[in-house]
Order: C-alpha cells, then sequence, then structure tokens
C-alpha cells in the first residue's frame, strides 16, 4: 500500500507524448520544443509547443523530418541536434 506523499507524487507528475514516437512519459524527462519561422527552437514560454523524448533525438533524420513535417505542414531546418546539443535557442 502507497503512503500519502508517495500517493501524491504519483498524481501531480504531469505526463506527456512523444510526437514523434507517441510514448507517454513524466514531463521532466521530455525535451520541450516549439517552431518559429520554419526553425525548431527551445521552448520560449509563449506560443505552441511539442515534447520530444531522449530517445526520439537520437533517431535518424529522415524520421525526424518527417514527423516535425506534420506539425508545420510544410519543410522546416532539422536544428534539432544544434539545439539539444549546444542550448541554442
Amino acid at each position: 500500500m502507497l503512503k500519502n506523499n508517495q500517493k501524491k507524487d504519483i498524481i501531480q507528475t504531469p505526463i506527456r507524448m512523444c510526437v514523434v514516437c507517441r510514448s507517454k512519459e513524466a514531463q521532466k524527462n521530455l525535451h520541450r520544443l516549439q517552431i518559429k519561422a520554419a526553425r525548431i527552437v527551445n521552448f520560449s514560454g509563449v506560443g505552441r509547443s511539442f515534447y520530444l523524448c531522449k530517445a526520439c533525438v537520437k533517431k535518424d533524420e529522415k524520421v525526424l523530418q518527417k514527423a516535425f513535417s506534420k506539425l508545420n505542414k510544410g519543410i522546416m531546418q532539422l536544428n534539432l541536434k544544434e539545439i539539444l546539443l549546444n542550448g541554442e535557442s
């Protein structure tokens, strides 16, 4: 049986879905990004965003391009590796 503190942690953990593999994970385990001017950037706090899991970051660029083109409904620059490695915005 769970204690009250454990129940509270389970209930209050936000769950989000990766846009590429559609897996659900805790929000703190995902990268939060957004699309601005056909480029992927870190979430600035304003506007629509999406989440990407750590396993999908390592996937082939062609797979990521296909998933992100559905989000943006067009062609976009895939600068994801730069953002996640360098922390660019």
